[in-house]
């Protein structure tokens, strides 16, 4: 054995012993939560009811001042149980709930740590028992929609001890439901669509699913070994493929910004952290008067259009208030300001710089903005200047509403039909960055597949002329009885400036694939109508209601990420996790911390 192997060997079982030991305190912990808990219980089924006092094995809280009052209270002996599922939801483990409860008991009147029920042990084990629980009672009265959407999402989890977990978030929609947060052996796309078979055949719901939205990696997208592909073998039929609208907006930008300002080394861009870091010595200055806005004498007649057009939608969102986000609704207001709009009335002020690592969607569009913005008072170096140019105007005028619009899913196919177009015009301008987003575009044509294509039938920003020759185009392609499962094939899209190309010249036969997976089987008399009419018939309102429910993004998914992060260290048994995420999801729908009033506290 060479010296490397010998490394390599000792690191083996250095890692073994570690992992040993990590087990033998595992086993160590709940042996005696196992001893606590029968010492507890056999001491509460010794009370003969007749005043003999109980003495708890771990009730060395009741040295605790008690606090006086003119009536006593008189307990009910279990309070773990009804207090379990907000301690659990807010992250309280079993000894911070016991002394929770324990100073509860002593500031009342009149009683003691004699009169309830209360250890480690006993907590713990209620605990476990209502998690159970409200996870039997939670998968007793899910009602699934008849089509849904599966979504799915992996990442690894650093556990106790350093072990490294990979872990599967699986979400149902409509509405988003959790089904599974579970481990993996990987996150290979075999290793998810097992994850996802499992938690389909769990909840009953294989011939519920019709769609499937994920990230864009290659384990998930990929034609022959991609967990979709995968997916759709198993079940035995083809789905909507549908990868996560923002994550492909977010590939666009981060091409056209590697273009313009070259590659990045670290998980941060340096401008960035620059102006990060520098943002408190220039706070004070920063007024209106010091904004550097876009300058439209030197734009040509189209970007001058499209920036107006920008500017108006952008001050109509803010005027409706419709993003729900304040990041979403800061880049609007950013988008807004460049373009030369008044928000003097929103009492719009530039926010402090936040996160600046390229997980975040909107990082790079938010901080070029500011940037712009503030130039007079932030140093920039000349090819600084220009790079923060080029990318305030292609993200104000092209970019910013592209990625806003990212969740309107019947709107996708039309939406990015556009964007291309306006990218091959903008190459008269910016021939650099609108060639990498093209390229990019090029690479993500997934809505405006013939599979995708018809969600543009139920958009309400196309025009009745464009929605009339798309229905005429579909009615008269011929309708295949079975359809093949398999990643739908990209269209080619050749561009002609004086011949644009339009959604009905990328129909074909798979478009049907909707109509068959909603099981719409008769003729869709409705497309031989104007669309004015196609409101009364029925199969046009079991399309139109399951399009406008389809999410398209991942953010259920990432949420479900979310919630494995934060409460991945709260239960040893995998099951117990599992059971954990349905009570912590419960109890934020039936409570929102944002709302203490009196009136949401008594929801508890």
């Amino acid at each position: 054995m060479d010296g490397v192997d010998k490394i390599l060997d000792a690191k083996e079982r250095q890692r073994k012993e570690r992992e040993d030991l990590i087990e033998q305190r595992k086993q160590k912990e709940l042996d005696r939560i196992a001893q606590t808990t029968a010492a507890d219980d056999s001491i509460d089924s010794s009370t003969d009811g007749e005043g003999k006092n109980i003495v708890d094995l771990d009730s060395s809280f009741e040295h605790e001042m008690n606090f006086t009052s003119e009536t006593d209270v008189v307990l009910q002996r279990d309070l773990i149980t009804p207090t379990s599922s907000a301690a659990l939801r807010m992250g309280l483990s079993t000894r911070q709930h016991t002394v929770m409860l324990a100073s509860f008991v002593n500031s009342v009147s009149g009683s003691t740590l004699s009169n309830v029920t209360l250890s480690v042990g006993s907590v713990h084990q209620k605990r476990s028992k209502e998690i159970e629980r409200i996870a039997k009672e939670v998968r007793q009265s899910y009602i699934p929609p008849r089509h849904g959407t599966i979504h799915f999402d992996s990442k690894i989890f650093s556990m106790r001890g350093g072990l490294k977990e990979d872990r599967v978030a699986i979400v149902f929609s409509p509405p988003p439901k959790i089904l599974s947060i579970c481990s993996v052996l990987s996150s290979s796309g075999l290793a998810q669509k097992d994850a996802c078979i499992q938690a389909l055949t769990e909840w009953n719901l294989q011939d519920n699913v019709v769609a499937a939205v994920y990230d864009t990696t290659a384990s998930n997208s990929g034609a022959y070994n991609g967990a979709t592909v995968l997916l759709e073998q198993e079940l035995g039929h083809p789905l909507l493929n549908c990868p996560c609208r923002r994550h492909i907006a977010e590939c666009h930008i981060k091409r056209t910004q590697k273009k313009l300002g070259g590659p990045t080394t670290g998980p941060t861009y340096k401008l960035f952290s620059r102006f990060k870091d520098d943002y408190n010595s220039f706070q004070p200055l920063i007024s209106p008067e010091e904004y550097q806005t876009l300058d439209y004498d030197e734009l040509n007649p189209f970007m001058t259009s499209q920036a107006n057009e920008v500017k108006e939608w952008a001050g109509n969102c803010l005027k409706n208030d419709v993003f729900p986000r304040e990041d979403y609704k800061e880049l609007c207001e950013l988008m807004a300001v460049f373009l030369g709009a008044d928000l003097s009335t929103n009492q719009f002020k530039i926010r402090r710089p936040g996160a600046d690592h390229h997980a975040r969607f909107m990082a790079k569009a938010i901080y070029y903005l500011k940037i712009h913005l503030l130039q007079k008072l932030f140093h920039l170096r000349p090819k600084e200047v220009k790079e923060v140019k080029r990318m305030a105007i292609y993200i104000a005028v092209f970019y910013g509403k592209y990625f806003l619009q990212s969740s309107l899913t019947s709107s996708a196919p039309s939406n990015d039909l556009r964007f291309l177009c306006f990218m091959h015009q903008y190459s008269l301008v910016d021939k650099e960055a609108a060639k990498e987003t093209i390229h990019s575009i090029n690479l993500h044509l997934d809505y405006l597949t013939q599979e995708l294509v018809p969600l543009a039938l139920f958009d309400p920003n196309l025009t009745d002329e464009d929605k009339n020759k798309l229905a005429h185009t579909l009615i008269s392609t011929s309708r295949p009885t079975e359809f093949a499962v398999g990643k739908p094939k990209p269209p080619t899209i050749n561009w002609r400036p004086d011949d644009q190309p339009t959604l009905s010249d990328l129909i074909g036969e798979r478009s049907w694939l909707l109509f068959h997976l909603l099981k719409l089987n008769k003729r869709q008399e409705w497309m031989m109508v104007p669309c004015n009419l196609w409101i009364h018939f029925e199969d046009f309102r079991v399309a139109k209601e399951f399009v406008d429910s389809l999410i398209t993004v991942n953010d259920c998914a990432e949420r479900g990420i979310k919630l494995i992060g934060d409460y991945k260290d709260s239960c040893f048994d995998k099951k117990e996790r599992e059971s954990l995420a349905q009570l912590v999801e419960q109890h934020r729908s039936n409570f929102s911390i944002s709302n203490m009033s009196k009136e949401a506290m008594e929801m508890l």
